[in-house]
């Protein structure tokens, strides 16, 4: 089951181990967000493939990503990858 974007429960969803990975479908770009470990902590990262390319985006850690982060941070963070 999915959890409420932003509640407790969705952000230990986000730290459980078996969640490394989960598609976004925002208004400017869908895309596909993923947590990878780095320096013994996990961060993750926005990827979206466009013309063959595939764009990879810095997004943080887990308590950063909220409604506001995955629906208008993150894609205005693509669309300024792929227009550059």
């Amino acid at each position: 089951a999915r959890e409420k974007i932003g509640s407790k429960a969705y952000f230990e969803w986000l730290e459980g181990d078996g969640n490394t990975s989960f598609n976004v479908e925002s208004y400017l770009w869908d895309y596909t967000i993923r947590r990878e470990k780095r320096r013994n902590k996990y961060y993750w990262y926005a990827f979206k493939k466009f013309n063959d390319v595939l764009y990879k985006v810095y997004c943080g850690q887990s308590d950063k990503i909220d409604v506001d982060y995955l629906y208008r941070t993150i894609p205005l963070k693509i669309d300024e990858k792929i227009n550059s």
